[in-house]
């Protein structure tokens, strides 16, 4: 087996993988991955990378605090534009995975849970409406990043 061929078993079972990861959500379905050579998957880790440079500015802060649900309602009222859309882009491990969404509301509480104890980054993107966001908790504050893609 050469490189190549052994790449792509690698990436087809990191994939499979990751189909059992979301089926452990409520309101989230995988629909597919994104190619890595596709102007989305580009412009995503492009702005991604804006995002995390240590001279960006967010778009709102709010200060770090013990009530979950209220930091979770705090960025929802920012992200109400993303709140009738369905269809996302998430980033999972090395994948920009296409998700489905029942519930906008749901899906970022479920994706927050998880994350509360360790620190928050959730960054998902819209193709219908060209936008991405980006919330993270840093050393004091939450952070939210809205953007065009």
């Amino acid at each position: 087996m050469d490189e190549e061929e052994r790449d792509l078993l690698i990436a087809k079972r990191e994939k499979l993988n990751l189909k059992k990861y979301f089926k452990k959500f409520e309101t989230i379905s995988l629909i597919n991955f994104e190619e890595t050579d596709s102007v989305w998957y580009r412009e995503f880790y492009t702005k991604l990378n804006k995002f995390n440079h240590i001279y960006s500015v967010p778009n709102f802060v709010k200060p770090c605090c013990l009530i979950e649900d209220e930091i979770i309602k705090w960025a929802l009222e920012h992200l109400s534009d993303f709140s009738d859309e369905t269809n996302f882009l998430l980033p999972v491990q090395n994948y920009l995975a296409n998700i489905e969404v029942r519930s906008f509301s749901h899906a970022v509480q479920e994706l927050w849970r998880p994350y509360s104890n360790i620190g928050v980054s959730i960054t998902m993107a819209n193709k219908n409406k060209k936008k991405i966001f980006h919330v993270f908790e840093d050393e004091y504050e939450y952070q939210l990043y809205i953007d065009e893609i």
